[in-house]
């Protein structure tokens, strides 16, 4: 793992070193092994690294004299040797480059393209010193965090906003309304934004340009065109396939793995995957599954990572849900408003365990329903006259008869093309959002809400609903605050999270699978559990879904009311733009008197006064 940051263009004489070493300095982790850094007069770097393979020991900033480039980021490749073909690199050379020189070969052949030729978690910058021009980009799905600040003579980038939050000097001033309206009032509307109006996020799958102070954006990923030709057979072992590299490629590590074991689809496959993986290979670092418990609520997974367990070899470690952790609350990041929490709520078990076993990776399922769910294939069936399969496949779901009826008339909206059905989907959802009652003067001045941007995609044709919903999840704000959020949660602690489902090669088969082979047949992740179904116990397969974790996430907030208190109802009320205090303190008297552990409020309250803790920690 790294972090990096990176000033280029300034022209006072120490200006870029001074603000790269000064980003460095606040990153939320110590690096593990060393800082490296880069100094020319108008360009300063940093990387800090958290080795996890013997060759990250290497990773430091890159100066070519020849075409004066400077070269810096935070890159994980799982394509070197395909990579290494294309750009000429003798496979004797090519297990002596790390990961980030790889990066470099590639922007040095196909400059500001390089990105579409790599597969893996990346973030990078590029400081042209000729052009005096800085080009920077971020993998596929967002995975690598990349911030930027422009300046009135030069530009910095890092990988945490905490970093560039160092060089802000009245943080509490420069928050972003808008962030926090789209936090507490969901969705995310906008991407490519923090809580800060002077800090910007490169957005995923795109890359920028900065020249003479200005910033421009370029979307260089886009949707495969056409569908593959291929059968659902020949779909479904593709499919085997490119999963099973996904994994094998996110478990090369020369230090322990802690894999998250819930009992669910998405983290069992990656566990079973990779049991086979270490069966086949010796010599591979200890793995450690981290399973959250909740006893005595429906949600409870036990009875399916016990079934894991019994197949694998790997050791496992459980906790429950509200175990005791009287740290969970403490240093809440200064990038967003929030607590540390962990899993459901409750402590960070898999961080600390990871930390006892001196683990670089943590493997987590987070992407997998976006992913593999056929959202939206009911309205193809109806728009392309599949009528029979449409009734059979509603009349044969685990609902009950009215949401079966329901069910039938949505289908109908399947006769709109699918981006015109997108659109009026978005629209209607912003029209039937009431306001929360909770809203202070400044937040009630911006509802209602804009509409939740979509990427400019000019020019494709979707050939299905299910492709273009599948396209607008992978792409939203709101899934990319959230992976944002899970790789925050273990690399500003030093540990490398990984996904095995936001592997961009998984991604774009998804998408190029033809509507027709999707068609859920009682279960709308059919696809992949025709695929990887297999590599499951046989007590999945009569599964179907799984029950909230919400009431859990709630008793764990009942659990924090010595904080909610302490920050809602003492102190200067900084949240007054935001939040009407009189309510907050109503619903707190309610929600203590009734003495009711299960009431939604809590976590509302808890939201509530970590944005308070955050504004109080700004000043």
């Amino acid at each position: 793992m790294f972090a990096f940051s990176f000033a280029a263009g300034f022209r006072n004489c120490g200006s870029a070193t001074d603000k790269a070493r000064l980003m460095a300095a606040n990153f939320p982790s110590e690096a593990r092994d060393g800082i490296r850094t880069l100094d020319r007069p108008d360009v300063s770097a940093t990387i800090l690294r958290w080795a996890v393979v013997g060759r990250d020991q290497t990773v430091a900033p890159i100066w070519d004299g020849e075409s004066r480039l400077a070269f810096a980021g935070d890159v994980r490749l799982y394509n070197r040797r395909e990579l290494a073909v294309a750009l000429g690199v003798e496979r004797t050379s090519t297990a002596a480059l790390n990961d980030l020189e790889l990066a470099f070969l590639a922007y040095r052949k196909w400059e500001q393209d390089a990105p579409m030729h790599l597969v893996g978690d990346f973030a990078f910058a590029v400081w042209d010193e000729r052009r005096q021009a800085l080009f920077a980009t971020r993998d596929q799905l967002g995975i690598r965090p990349l911030y930027y600040r422009l300046f009135t003579d030069g530009v910095v980038l890092a990988s945490d906003v905490q970093q560039i939050l160092a060089l802000t000097d009245k943080p509490f001033a420069d928050v972003n309304d808008e962030a926090i309206r789209d936090l507490f009032i969901p969705p995310v509307r906008r991407l490519g934004g923090t809580c800060f109006s002077s800090i910007s996020a490169v957005r995923p799958g795109c890359s920028i340009v900065v020249s003479s102070g200005i910033a421009s954006e370029t979307r260089y990923w886009r949707p495969p065109r056409t569908p593959t030709g291929a059968t659902y057979e020949e779909n479904c072992q593709e499919l085997r396939r490119i999963f099973r590299r996904a994994v094998h490629d996110r478990l090369e590590s020369d230090r322990p793995i802690v894999a998250h074991s819930s009992g669910g689809f998405d983290s069992s496959t990656i566990v079973m995957a990779a049991a086979e993986i270490y069966k086949q290979e010796s010599g591979r670092p200890p793995l450690v599954t981290a399973s959250l418990t909740a006893p005595g609520f429906p949600c409870d997974e036990r009875a399916y990572m016990d079934a894991v367990a019994r197949r694998v070899n790997f050791e496992t470690v459980r906790w429950n849900a509200f175990d005791d952790d009287p740290d969970w609350l403490k240093n809440p990041p200064l990038a967003y408003p929030g607590f540390a929490r962990g899993l459901a709520g409750g402590p960070p078990r898999d961080l600390t365990l990871a930390r006892e076993r001196d683990a670089g990776v943590l493997l987590s399922g987070m992407f997998g329903d976006e992913v593999l769910i056929a959202t939206n294939i009911l309205l193809d069936l109806f728009r392309n006259g599949r009528w029979f399969d449409l009734v059979l496949d509603t009349l044969t779901a685990k609902q009950s008869v009215s949401l079966r009826v329901r069910t039938l008339v949505k289908s109908i909206a399947g006769v709109a093309p699918p981006a015109v059905l997108i659109d009026w989907q978005r629209r209607r959802a912003q029209h039937r959002q009431r306001p929360p009652t909770w809203l202070g003067p400044r937040m009630r001045a911006m509802y209602p809400p804009p509409l939740p941007e979509m990427p400019d995609l000019t020019g494709i044709n979707w050939p299905s609903h299910v492709s273009m919903s599948l396209w607008q999840r992978v792409t939203s704000a709101q899934v990319s605050q959230i992976v944002d959020g899970t790789v925050a949660y273990g690399s500003t602690h030093g540990i490398e999270v990984r996904l095995p489902y936001a592997d961009v090669r998984l991604v774009e088969l998804m998408l190029s699978i033809p509507w027709e082979q999707r068609i859920p047949r009682d279960h709308l992740r059919r696809t992949a559990r025709d695929a990887l179904g297999p590599l499951l116990p046989e007590e999945f397969q009569k599964r179907i879904g799984q029950r909230s974790w919400t009431p859990v996430w709630t008793r764990n907030a009942r659990r924090a009311l010595p904080c909610i208190s302490h920050l809602l109802t003492e102190g200067d009320w900084l949240s007054a733009p935001f939040v009407d205090r009189q309510w907050v303190l109503r619903t707190l008297e309610t929600c203590v008197s009734r003495d009711d552990p299960d009431s939604s409020s809590w976590i509302e309250l808890l939201d509530l006064a970590s944005l308070e803790g955050w504004l109080r920690r700004l000043i």
